[in-house]
């Protein structure tokens, strides 16, 4: 419950780290997402040369413009950002970051300069971490990753077609392996604690299957993590409610026409009803 005398400092802030020349739009969504749904304060930590756009596209979010090589991250951006990283209660890694040379590394200095607060990773930062995933258990934080059936196939090593045929247990032996948090994204979503548990969403149907969805719902984790939330309770809600949202939408609007702003407008409805 949101205490009444809070103010934006109470509820938590968020940093997305995102973005590239080809993906502008992903970490806004994130961030608008996160915004919408209760955080305090958001950071949108982006390549210096998609500054223009984003600040015109996002005036809410605080915005931070970081060195830029061929329209992605540059080596130094972290050197830049490492002194600033410990006002963060959420630190969320790849929404539009896509891949670039010397990404492992540059997640590597990431991970390196962390202060342990959770730390939610998706879209093309799993294809940088796939390759170094000691890093997982290494980090004295909490960690949760989001990927889809293709980021998970990456991840492993394997196809689509095996961890589609075996999505639970693929979801629950790389929870406990790594000690992270696991949200397998899909028809009937797959949610895996370190421990064991596993827990599996009814909702959501095909109107949800639009790029940028999968933003709108890290930024959701995100908002939630940055709230005080645990990270199962997080991922558990923003699930839910995310899948929801595409549903209630989708009987205005077609399951042809729901698209990310829709989203994040169903999720203040339910969350306005609760």
């Amino acid at each position: 419950m949101r205490s009444k005398h809070g103010h934006k400092g109470t509820f938590g802030h968020v940093l997305i780290l995102g973005g590239s020349r080809q993906y502008v739009g992903a970490p806004i969504f994130s961030a608008k997402s996160a915004l919408h749904t209760g955080a305090g304060l958001v950071t949108l930590a982006i390549p210096e040369t998609i500054y223009p756009m984003a600040a015109a596209q996002n005036p809410e979010s605080l915005l931070l413009p970081l060195s830029a090589e061929d329209g992605h991250f540059a080596e130094k951006a972290i050197e830049e950002l490492a002194p600033l990283l410990n006002q963060y209660d959420c630190v969320t890694v790849g929404p539009g970051i896509s891949r670039f040379p010397n990404g492992e590394e540059w997640m590597k200095a990431l991970f390196s300069n962390l202060t342990n607060q959770p730390v939610v990773i998706d879209a093309d930062a799993l294809y940088l971490m796939s390759n170094q995933k000691d890093l997982l258990k290494n980090y004295k934080g909490q960690v949760i990753m989001t990927p889809h059936p293709g980021e998970m196939s990456k991840l492993l090593n394997i196809s689509v077609k095996e961890v589609e045929g075996n999505r639970f247990e693929i979801a629950r032996q790389f929870a406990k392996e790594h000690s992270i948090y696991l949200l397998l994204k899909g028809h009937r979503s797959v949610i895996a604690e370190p421990s064991g548990g596993l827990y599996i969403n009814p909702h959501g149907h095909d109107a949800l299957g639009k790029g940028g969805s999968g933003d709108i719902l890290t930024g959701l984790i995100a908002s939630f993590l940055a709230q005080g939330a645990s990270p199962i309770n997080a991922l558990i809600s923003a699930s839910y409610l995310h899948a929801r949202a595409g549903e209630e939408r989708a009987k205005e609007l077609s399951h042809y026409g729901v698209m990310p702003f829709d989203i994040i407008d169903g999720v203040k409805r339910l969350l306005n009803e609760m």
